[in-house]
């Protein structure tokens, strides 16, 4: 009676073990959205990484500079195409070619 007893405990346990896992991967694993739009640059500060961009449709964009981005060569009223993540960070920034 008792080994059958522990036995469906430690079953139990296997399972909670498992279950509670794998919920903390599902929610460890928040998918990056990236989003690439075009536009005019309003602002741009180098020391601060922030860029404002008045995409050519919907509203104004604030976004922070990934530690990847050179803001050097930019500014106000370039003409862009940005790629940002879901969090706003600008994950790369180039000037259109007119």
């Amino acid at each position: 009676m008792e080994k059958t007893m522990l036995k469906k405990l430690v079953s139990l346990f296997v399972v909670l073990v498992f279950a509670t896992s794998f919920v903390s991967v599902a929610f460890s694993e928040e998918q990056e959205v990236m989003t690439v739009n075009s536009g005019k640059i309003i602002s741009v500060t180098v020391n601060t990484g922030e860029v404002v961009i008045a995409p050519e449709s919907g509203e104004t964009l604030v976004l922070m500079a990934g530690p990847d981005i050179d803001l050097k060569a930019l500014a106000v009223d370039d003409e862009v195409i940005i790629e940002y993540d879901n969090n706003n960070v600008l994950k790369s920034i180039n000037k259109k070619i007119l």
